[in-house]
Parts: C-alpha cells; sequence; structure tokens
C-alpha cells in the first residue's frame, strides 16, 4: 500500500507524542517517521507513545541480531508493521446505499449520494463519477476513520486519482482547533517536502451553506510517494458537533520542479462534483437514512 497518509492525519498522528518527550532529541527520526508513516505503512493506535515505538523496533532488533541494531528506514517500518500491522480487510456497513446501487445511479446520469456514519454524525456527499462506489480500503478504529476510494481500474499502489473521506473523533471539542489551522498545518508539512515545487490556495465557500468548512487546494512538482509525479489536491474540512471530518481529492500528473499556478475553476468544478456536502444528526434509522436525504437541496 503505497499512499496512505493525508495532510490532516499529521495532526492526528501528533497525539503520538506525549509533551514531555516532544523536545527529546534522541527521538526526532522517530517522531518524524511517525508523523509520515502511521496510518500508511504500520498502524499504531493513537494513545501510542514514542517509547511504545521504540519498544517494538527494540523487540525486532532481538530477532535480527545479525543487522547489529543498525536498521535502514525501510527495515524500521518493516519493525513498526510486524507489530502495529494495518487491517487487511475492509469492514462493511458504512455506505448508504450498496456499491451496486450506487453504481447503477451514477451511470444513469442520477444525482447519487454517499451518507456516511462516522463517530457522532451522519456525512452527507454527492459521490462523483469518477470513482468506484467501493471504497478500495476503509477502516475505522482509535478515533479514526479513513475510507479511500479509487476509479474502477486503478489499485493503491498506481493511481491517477483518489478520494479520501476521514473522521476525527471528538477533535471538535478543542475549541483553539479552527479548520483553517488544522488545513494550514497540514499544508505546511506537505510543503516541507515538495523540494520548492509547491502552491497553494483556499477556495470561497459562499455556496456552502454550512458555517463550520474550510476548503484549499495545495500542489506539489515531486510528490514524496511518487517522484516522478505532481500531485495537487482539494482538501475539504467540516467541524461537526464532536467531530472533525475532510473530503480530499487527489490528482497525480507529470512532474515539474518549479511551483504551478493553482487552476483554481478546475477544482471550484471538482468540489461542485462533491456538492451538496453536509452533516446531519445520527439517529436510530438504517440505510439510506431518509432523515438526511430528504434535507437534501
Amino acid at each position: 500500500m503505497s499512499r496512505l497518509s493525508l495532510s490532516l492525519l499529521c495532526i492526528l498522528i501528533v497525539a503520538l507524542i506525549p509533551p514531555a518527550q516532544a523536545d527529546d532529541t534522541g527521538h526526532d527520526d522517530l517522531k518524524a517517521l511517525a508523523m509520515q508513516e502511521n496510518g500508511r505503512s504500520f498502524c499504531a493506535p493513537q494513545l501510542a507513545t514514542l517509547s511504545d515505538l521504540q519498544a517494538a523496533i527494540d523487540r525486532y532488533n532481538r530477532a535480527h541480531l545479525e543487522l547489529m541494531g543498525l536498521l535502514s528506514p525501510a527495515q524500521t517500518i518493516d519493525a513498526l508493521a510486524q507489530a502495529y500491522p494495518c487491517p487487511a480487510q475492509l469492514k462493511s456497513g458504512f455506505q448508504a446505499i450498496t456499491p451496486e446501487q450506487l453504481n447503477h445511479l451514477i451511470h444513469h446520469g442520477e444525482q447519487a449520494f454517499s451518507i456516511t456514519p462516522i463517530f457522532h454524525q451522519l456525512l452527507l456527499m454527492r459521490w462523483p463519477a469518477t470513482f468506484a462506489p467501493k471504497a478500495r480500503y476503509e477502516r475505522s478504529e482509535h478515533g479514526d476513520y479513513l475510507r479511500i476510494s479509487l476509479p474502477q481500474s486503478e489499485s493503491l499502489e498506481h493511481w491517477t486519482q483518489m478520494l479520501t473521506i476521514t473522521g476525527s473523533e471528538n477533535q471538535a471539542r478543542m475549541p483553539a482547533l479552527s479548520l483553517e489551522k488544522l488545513i494550514n498545518f497540514g499544508i505546511q508539512q506537505a510543503a516541507s517536502q515538495c523540494a520548492g515545487s509547491f502552491s497553494f490556495s483556499a477556495l470561497p465557500l459562499e455556496k456552502i451553506a454550512q458555517e463550520q468548512v474550510y476548503a484549499a487546494v495545495q500542489s506539489c512538482g515531486h510528490t514524496p510517494d511518487a517522484p516522478q509525479s505532481s500531485e495537487s489536491s482539494l482538501i475539504l474540512a467540516l467541524k461537526g458537533s464532536d467531530d472533525i471530518y475532510t473530503i480530499r481529492w487527489d490528482e497525480r500528473g507529470a512532474a515539474y520542479d518549479t511551483p504551478h499556478a493553482i487552476d483554481t475553476q478546475l477544482w471550484l468544478q471538482r468540489l461542485a462534483q462533491l456538492m451538496p456536502v453536509r452533516l446531519c444528526a445520527l439517529t436510530q434509522e438504517k440505510p439510506p437514512y431518509p432523515s438526511c436525504l430528504q434535507t437534501s437541496p
């Protein structure tokens, strides 16, 4: 699995690092690795500490004495992946309608909605025809929800477009954490890895009725996961009653070495393909959650 990290996940992974350890220079490399690879190459729980990760690496060293404790980055990731494997099987039950029903609506040109119960609320969005209805990867554990969808013929190892939905349980209860700060933190992390080819633009959201929403587009000429490709990303964040949700649309293309201007009109069109996006109350209803559908524009 080549890419499951999101810029916004960087915020969540900070929870791995207790304040008392954040300034420990001896753990700087491990801290950076955790922020980049957790949820992608390995799946440590949110409450895991750097000491927990180091203990997993120590166990790996004891099992591989021939390495004399000199692990390469790939071997370090392997040690953590063995200790904290990511779920191999997709979880079902998150979709408002079956993939077959959603696919039928999309291919007949009808407006198809996806409604996903994520922690305390339902996330409603229009499903863009670019992506297959069935999730290619999905997990919900330790207060983090992640769902990745791709075009029908593409794989997690080789893709041109990716749609990712995330949920962060109880993050909205942090009054100092605004959506703009959340997205900008992830953008700063992405910019530091783009070697001078990074660009960014916030998007106007006058047409979205919901107040707690923020959207931006970022572009990187050489994506760290695929250096021969560029990657542009629409990031839409929503702040609910208790949780924070994101929808991210990534697109890969030819690599470039200098910052490129964001094609705002293109990404506003992509954003329009997702509209309406809204949060609804989580009730005792079963899919397709009629109360949420009935209030859609």
